[in-house]
């Protein structure tokens, strides 16, 4: 058993939290549970094997591009099916916010996509204008699982308590308000709002953290 393996109370905990996504989880299901097992799994298989999945996964997924994506099918146009994985890469420009602007509603999403598991996920508009993009219902529960094998990187285990600085409830709707809360109840997790931390009261924010036992993981989220 590797020494990050979640078991007794912990694993019971992440079970009910996972089983129970549908209510306090937008586009999450349990099988973002299937998914963390499987990463906590890889993660210690040899270099040479990891390379190998890396690769097979890349390949299929520069595959679907071409198929399903108008955008990068005509960028692929004279890259041949047989070429090396990284010259296809290479032939790729960099995909920026403006490419995305203009060609996210009619060539740069795939063909074969369900609308009803894509999310549209909008930015503060911090840097002057929001961003809009999408992201599917796999993608989003891929993300969950890899995100939290990262935070546990850093020895954090499920079930710790934490605090989260964070905007909170800006702009959420009673229905997000509710399921947030309860996800911060499974995760036994304390919201500090970011944007009410003065100097004043940082003192005894600090005092309230330390006395919950929470001072020692915080995150801090954009």
């Amino acid at each position: 058993m590797h020494p990050n393996t979640m078991s007794g109370w912990r694993r019971a905990l992440f079970v009910l939290y996972t089983e129970t996504m549908p209510l306090h989880a937008w586009m999450l299901t349990s099988n973002v549970r299937k998914y963390y097992d499987l990463m906590q799994q890889s993660q210690w298989e040899s270099p040479s094997l990891i390379r190998t999945m890396q690769a097979m996964r890349l390949r299929a997924l520069i595959n679907h591009a071409i198929a399903h994506v108008p955008y990068y099918r005509r960028l692929f146009t004279s890259v041949g099916p047989g070429a090396d994985i990284f010259e296809v890469l290479r032939a790729l420009p960099l995909l920026d916010k403006k490419t995305i602007r203009e060609h996210i509603d009619y060539d740069l999403m795939s063909n074969n996509h369900d609308p009803k598991k894509i999310l549209k996920i909008t930015t503060s508009g911090s840097t002057g204008e929001p961003f809009v993009m999408y992201a599917d219902q796999h993608q989003l529960e891929m993300r969950w699982a890899a995100n939290m094998r990262a935070i546990e990187w850093t020895g954090y285990r499920f079930g710790d308590r934490q605090a989260r600085l964070w905007h909170q409830t800006i702009g959420m709707s009673k229905s997000q308000i509710f399921r947030e809360r309860m996800d911060a109840l499974f995760n036994r997790r304390m919201f500090i709002p970011a944007y009410e931390m003065t100097d004043e009261n940082l003192p005894s924010t600090m005092a309230r953290m330390a006395k919950s036992g929470r001072l020692g993981i915080i995150f801090l989220l954009p």
